[in-house]
């Protein structure tokens, strides 16, 4: 490893304890102090997800003490990277190890951004492979090597640059959420409102006609799964190529028509299917097409994400052969009433709503922008590289 000048070379023993000593959760004075586990943390950000107290949590089990001086960090499946910088006093599972930065020589923020680099969590997944189970170990850990800027204005510097891109960051996915909330609250207006004018009332078998076009197996069509958030190609869903699948028998669903799983669909598994011209599903799924003598079919397409859907869903169900099975009733579900806004109004409301979602991803679409920028940052920040050409570059010119 090349040390660039003015930084040295640290093993994590070096410049952090990995602190010791569990205590009892259950004694009267953790009641109230928040607890952090894994599912706690989210991966490769930092972010605590929920805040918690000991008490809320029943917690009953052993727990590390840790406080605002300290760095909490998973151990198990450190491939997650799964590290946090609490900026309070609480507790923290087993599985998870407080860190306490020598800040003679780290800085707890420097040393936090370090630990959630691609530097840190390559050295940590190799350390965790060496025995033979998804977890660092305190003395394979303290092993880990870390260059650090001598000087702790330095690290500061640093931590300050990465610091600025998690607040663009933060600010940026914030405006997801708020116009995510915007969107909800519109479509509970549009849709959830029994008193909407000018509503007509139209029998669900009047906007959806049941589609059975099964695929013969001999052209080639994209596989896709119908999930709870999306239509998504099966290969993607499942992380994998399909190779030599009989897909004989599966139903061929065309762009603009609806796939519904005829299994567990309470739970939201109803898309319109615009990822492909034609793709084909499991014969368990059922396919609709929209009547757009009643029905536009962008307005359709919020229509069935609504928790009015889910309700005429549920009622037209019955209990399959587990607890947390239901069986769908073609017959009972397309003698539903429902009420739509008119042709033209409906039209407007596809429009405007599609037009929102446009703006969600494009906001979504920046924030992994900004993730990509600060990591590529972090890599040449934090290792030096910025630095050291920099000095190199003053040395060639003597």
């Amino acid at each position: 490893m090349k040390i660039p000048v003015s930084w040295k070379l640290y093993r994590f023993d070096e410049i952090a304890d990995i602190v010791n000593g569990q205590v009892d959760p259950k004694e009267t004075k953790y009641q109230g102090v928040y607890q952090i586990s894994s599912e706690n943390i989210e991966s490769g950000t930092g972010k605590i997800v929920e805040k918690i107290t000991v008490g809320e949590k029943q917690i009953i089990s052993g727990n590390y003490l840790f406080d605002e001086n300290m760095i909490v960090y998973s151990k198990i499946r450190p491939n997650l990277n799964k590290v946090c910088a609490p900026n309070f006093k609480g507790l923290c599972s087993a599985d998870i190890y407080p860190i306490l930065p020598k800040t003679k020589i780290v800085s707890k923020k420097f040393l936090f951004q370090i630990m959630l680099s691609e530097f840190f969590l390559k050295q940590a997944i190799e350390a965790s492979m060496r025995t033979g189970i998804p977890k660092i170990n305190r003395d394979d850990l303290g092993m880990i090597n870390i260059i650090v800027p001598i000087d702790i204005r330095m690290q500061d510097h640093i931590t300050d640059i990465l610091m600025a891109f998690d607040s663009v960051i933060e600010k940026t996915e914030q405006l997801t959420q708020l116009k995510e909330k915007y969107k909800k609250g519109l479509m509970q207006s549009f849709f959830e409102k029994s008193n909407i004018k000018g509503c007509i009332k139209v029998l669900m078998s009047d906007v959806l006609s049941l589609v059975k076009r099964e695929h013969d197996g001999k052209d080639i069509l994209p596989i896709l799964s119908v999930t709870t958030e999306k239509i998504m190609l099966q290969s993607d869903y499942f992380n994998k190529r399909i190779a030599n699948k009989n897909t004989s028998g599966y139903l061929i669903v065309k762009k603009d028509e609806i796939a519904m799983s005829g299994l567990n669909f309470w739970m939201g598994s109803i898309h319109k299917q615009n990822l492909v011209d034609a793709g084909i599903i499991s014969p368990a799924y059922k396919v609709f097409s929209i009547n757009e003598n009643k029905a536009d079919k962008e307005y359709f397409s919020y229509f069935i994400k609504t928790d009015k859907m889910k309700r005429i869903l549920i009622s037209s169900s019955v209990q399959g052969a587990s607890i947390v099975r239901r069986n769908f009733d073609l017959e009972s579900f397309m003698s539903y009433h429902i009420k739509l806004h008119n042709l033209q109004e409906q039209k407007e409301i596809g429009v405007l709503l599609s037009t929102m979602d446009k703006e969600i991803e494009l906001i979504k679409q920046r924030v992994m922008l900004l993730k990509l920028q600060k990591k590529g940052l972090m890599q040449q920040l934090l290792t030096g590289k910025i630095r050291a050409k920099a000095d190199e570059e003053k040395k060639n010119a003597k």
